[in-house]
């Protein structure tokens, strides 16, 4: 693959190593530390560090040992990575392809040992393929997953944590725990009586049950809400309305710690007591923190969900959120200086994109009649996707940095909208008359 004088150039060696997730063996990140010291070994080079990633997906790069090697890559303090397969680095085709050719544009070393392969040996086209690739075996590999999890659900095997009042047995089988299961039904039977899940958890650490004193409003609300105390394998998801919705996810019951019956009945009241309604957010909530001044003593305006006040606390002046906000939104409209047009930068984005799609199309058209190769096919719509990307990044940016008071205000993006007027060091006041009528000034500090 390599000669020993070859390496012997590189000085600041790193290895990266990952592990997706459970389905890993356990010594799996040893393996492959193991398999990256022999070849250390073998080459006399000096590792500075290995970076580990345990059980972290492939498919995004938030991973921090990962982020850990892209700033040694970018601040050059790296010169050759080594890794039992290029995929360890990720699963994602394009991340995958876009780090490997900034490694090779830096001119940095990536070794795969296992496959035998130098990134500096490499062409643009192979990269993809290696990309590709593994992005591939990521498909085939989570079809191969769910396969086997829909076979051991219906084999009747738990292959999720134990709730509080099971344990699983050697044939992955939920069994009861009789001193858990005592419980649940206490708590259930409880409920039924107090309607309070603070009265019920206040009562268990009192009596230290189950040798706890730690039990919560909360912990006591999930075990309520776990239809799984029916004997059945049951999904727990929340609706748009925020209600829980229970799907069936395996047709193998096991042992009922609390009846159906039980189960709804105490449900029921839980929604009675306490409905699960989505708050609504006050979207305009902290928009104006430190642009605001008092009119009164001229320090800044903080807020609440319902009022401006001062911030000295001498200073009596408060003022309702819902009586100013309107007016000083429209206020900010009226300052605005900016000439773009964000619909038209818009626009001209998405004809560009669109162009680049119709290229995609005809690409996948050659590759259908069979003018083209599957690889020469791949590596040409990944330089399309990396056109559209570079497209919608560049939007993104130019928006972001070429803000206007209306855009931000429309699009609902607060934060942006206070930033930039901090940016500015724009300050607003507001007084009103007798007839209660807003009157707004700006100055921009120097």
């Amino acid at each position: 693959m390599t000669t020993y004088y070859e390496l012997l150039n590189y000085k600041l060696i790193y290895a990266y190593l990952r592990t997706s997730g459970d389905i890993n063996p356990k010594d799996s990140i040893f393996v492959q530390e193991m398999q990256v010291r022999e070849f250390a070994e073998e080459h006399s080079l000096e590792i500075q560090d290995f970076l580990a990633d345990e059980k972290k997906t492939g498919l995004n790069q938030n991973r921090q040992a990962f982020q850990r090697l892209d700033y040694l890559v970018l601040s050059g303090l790296t010169d050759c990575v080594l890794v039992p397969y290029f995929d360890r680095l990720g699963r994602e085709n394009f991340e995958l392809a876009l780090f490997l050719l900034k490694l090779k544009e830096k001119g940095i070393e990536c070794i795969s040992i296992a496959q035998g392969k130098r990134l500096s040996l490499m062409d643009e086209s192979d990269i993809i393929k290696e990309a590709n690739a593994a992005y591939e075996e990521n498909l085939n590999r989570t079809n191969r997953i769910m396969q086997k999890k829909k076979a051991s659900l219906k084999e009747g095997h738990y292959i999720f944590n134990e709730p509080f009042g099971y344990k699983k047995d050697t044939n992955r089988r939920l069994k009861i725990v009789k001193e858990e299961a005592i419980i649940i039904q206490k708590m259930f039977e409880l409920f039924r009586a107090l309607k309070s899940t603070s009265k019920i958890a206040k009562l268990f650490n009192e009596e230290s049950m189950g040798g706890k004193e730690n039990w919560t409003a909360s912990t006591i609300y999930q075990y309520l809400t776990n239809k799984k105390y029916t004997g059945k394998n049951y999904k727990k998801e929340r609706d748009d309305e925020g209600n829980f919705t229970y799907t069936l996810i395996s047709e193998v019951n096991f042992e009922p710690i609390v009846s159906e019956q039980q189960f709804e009945e105490v449900n029921q009241l839980l929604r009675e007591i306490n409905p699960n309604r989505k708050k609504r957010k006050n979207k305009l909530f902290h928009m104006f923190r430190k642009v605001l001044s008092c009119p009164n003593c001229g320090k800044t305006l903080s807020g609440n969900k319902t009022y401006y006040h001062c911030s000295n606390r001498s200073c009596k002046f408060r003022h309702r959120k819902d009586k100013v906000e309107s007016k000083l939104l429209s206020y900010l409209k009226q300052l605005d200086e900016s000439t773009i047009d964000p619909e038209a930068v818009k626009e001209e984005a998405a004809k560009e994109i669109e162009k680049l799609r119709e290229k995609e199309e005809k690409i996948e058209e050659q590759f259908a009649i069979g003018q083209i190769s599957k690889s020469r096919f791949l590596e040409k719509r990944f330089q399309v996707e990396q056109q559209v990307k570079k497209v919608q990044e560049g939007l993104k940016d130019y928006l972001f940095k070429n803000p206007s008071y209306e855009r931000l205000i429309k699009d609902e993006n607060w934060d942006h909208l206070n930033q930039v007027m901090q940016e500015e060091k724009l300050k607003l006041c507001f007084t009103f008359n007798d007839d209660d009528e807003i009157f707004i000034t700006h100055r921009y500090d120097k």
